[in-house]
């Protein structure tokens, strides 16, 4: 179904009213931009932990020891929203330098040195937020969801002949694995020689193909592409659309972080059960996943 055949079904008439006040002549522009205001084409991402906004380098206290990440980014596709018929429609996405029609990345990599300089002078780098080609009107929205990963028919392939953003090569394995779908890296700050860094790495696992460098024919034994749904809860009109929070607090809930418990989407690994968990895997036991929450209502973030 067309996105446009419920959710926008009220734009054509929202856009003869405000063309109707405008003939008036009276509070035009103020009601104008009021109706106007309340659709968006963009959806904000933001890290935060114990309900404080992340960035590169924003030290936060857990299991007694300070922690900052170093990188946190991970792959989105296949958004879709709920209209309040009860109707998953395409929400398309449009080309950028962070996404293609198909596959976006959100989040940043901190390990720059050039970034390092200028943590104290910028509030925000990488890429927190998502564009699309539809403007839509968020009380017509009861749920989003999303993957969170990189569907097959574009997981394995060359990275070098990729287009932007699948050509990150922090964020692939090998042709036989693909893509990191999250990319979580963690440091302890102390004045010690030895520092508790930890990593959580998702992605496809259980790849069948002749070689490494070879991409498989077929479906990964754990694809690990978890779907994302979040329930929408509309409050106030002409206030922008919801953001969405990356919850490191409930990531890392009753969890010890440590080099010997990292977890590179290993099956057999025990520290990935609990992180695994979190995201809603593994399918098709469809886990209510808590790492991607509904945050308040704020203006949509510009580049």
């Amino acid at each position: 179904m067309n996105i446009q055949s419920n959710i926008f079904s009220g734009l054509v008439s929202c856009i003869a009213f405000v063309i109707a006040i405008n003939l008036s002549g009276c509070g035009s522009d103020k009601a104008a931009d009021t109706l106007t205001s309340s659709f968006t084409n963009t959806l904000t991402f933001i890290p935060k932990y114990e309900n404080k906004p992340l960035q590169c380098f924003s030290p936060f206290s857990h299991q007694a020891k300070i922690w900052q990440y170093s990188q946190l980014q991970f792959f989105v596709s296949e958004v879709e929203v709920k209209d309040q018929e009860g109707q998953w429609q395409t929400w398309q996405f449009t080309k950028n330098k962070y996404q293609s029609s198909e596959v976006a990345l959100l989040g940043e990599y901190c390990q720059n040195d050039k970034i390092k300089k200028q943590s104290s002078h910028q509030s925000r780098r990488g890429n927190w937020q998502l564009s699309f080609e539809q403007a839509i009107e968020p009380s017509a929205i009861s749920q989003l969801r999303f993957t969170l990963g990189v569907p097959f028919s574009l997981n394995h392939q060359n990275p070098l002949l990729q287009p932007s953003p699948l050509n990150v090569p922090n964020m692939f394995w090998v042709w036989h694995s693909g893509h990191k779908f999250f990319r979580l890296d963690m440091e302890e700050i102390n004045e010690l020689d030895r520092k508790d860094n930890w990593q959580f790495h998702l992605g496809s696992t259980g790849c069948k193909a002749p070689s490494p460098l070879r991409a498989p024919k077929n479906p990964c034994i754990n694809g690990n592409q978890a779907k994302i749904t979040i329930d929408i809860k509309t409050k106030t009109q002409g206030s922008g659309f919801q953001s969405i929070d990356v919850d490191l607090t409930s990531l890392f809930a009753g969890f010890i972080m440590t080099k010997q418990n990292s977890c590179q989407s290993e099956p057999e690994n025990e520290s990935c059960l609990p992180l695994f968990k979190v995201i809603g895997l593994p399918e098709p036991k469809v886990q209510l996943q808590s790492l991607f929450t509904v945050s308040h209502f704020i203006k949509p973030v510009s580049e």
